[in-house]
């Protein structure tokens, strides 16, 4: 009678560590291949800049004090708010949400550029996806109105290369507070101080966890996701930052838990405290 020997665990875990160890092959060949996609697009960027000459941005050419000004000139000359009066919830919130690489692509991210290329290009359109902090800082201050929501490869390249020449001149704090202080929140309220008042009736300093997470989780759809027209939504994208927070490890599971459990707590509209 013939007995089939057993194979041993250990054998088993080996075979295992294997195949782990194949696929994390696999997997960092795949990030090296968008890597190179990336630097191969950021040339093609440079290449096209030179002939486009910032077609795309608003007067049609940018002087190099432009893009050197330590701070953008907002409008109604409302005054420029500093990181140091706001929560440090918020552009913790903005990061992970928008732009979890700005720490080490502050500019451009290059694989970010390849994925979504090969994504635009599957899909015919160059509209989608990979757009960094910085870029969309670009597109606020100095694409032409009309042509911010338009699904543009030569406005997008033109973002691309103002990115990569704002970070030239500007610290990645420079950049964060600029981007706070000129970013849609919907209702009309641009930047981080009147956002904090339009909602919730507090200062841009005085945000709760909760509360920075509902404003970072407007920015990629404020009409949207409005907490008073539509808290269903903002809601869930709400803890949907927080999620990433969490999981970057930018805040603990025990505020984690705190913050998800809370309602919008949005204010009176038209509220706007002055603490």
């Amino acid at each position: 009678m013939s007995h089939r020997s057993k194979e041993h665990p250990s054998s088993k875990n080996s075979d295992l560590r294997s195949r782990s160890k194949g696929w994390r092959r696999i997997f960092a060949r795949a990030a090296l291949l968008m890597g190179a996609l990336g630097v191969v697009i950021l040339v093609l960027v440079g290449a096209f800049a030179v002939v486009s000459a910032h077609r795309y941005v608003e007067g049609g050419t940018l002087s190099p004090s432009g893009i050197k000004k330590p701070a953008p000139k907002l409008p109604h000359n409302r005054p420029l708010i500093s990181l140091g009066n706001i929560s440090p919830y918020l552009p913790e919130a903005v990061i992970a949400v928008e732009d979890n690489d700005f720490k080490t692509f502050p500019a451009v991210d290059p694989i970010a550029i390849g994925r979504a290329a090969l994504a635009d290009l599957s899909g015919g359109s160059f509209g989608q996806g990979g757009s960094t902090i910085t870029e969309q800082l670009m597109k606020q201050l100095f694409i032409k109105p009309r042509a911010r929501d338009e699904k543009l490869l030569g406005r997008r390249l033109d973002e691309s290369v103002l990115a990569l020449e704002y970070a030239h001149y500007h610290t990645e704090a420079q950049t964060l507070r600029n981007y706070l202080n000129v970013v849609y929140f919907g209702e009309g309220a641009y930047g981080a101080q009147a956002a904090s008042r339009t909602y919730f009736g507090v200062s841009a300093r005085r945000l709760d966890l909760d509360q920075a997470a509902t404003l970072a989780a407007l920015i990629q759809d404020p009409g949207y996701l409005d907490p008073r027209k539509h808290p269903g939504a903002a809601i869930k994208r709400r803890n949907l930052v927080l999620e990433d927070m969490l999981r970057q490890k930018l805040i603990s599971r025990p505020l984690y838990d705190k913050a998800v459990r809370e309602p919008l707590r949005v204010s009176t509209p038209g509220l706007a405290s002055l603490r």
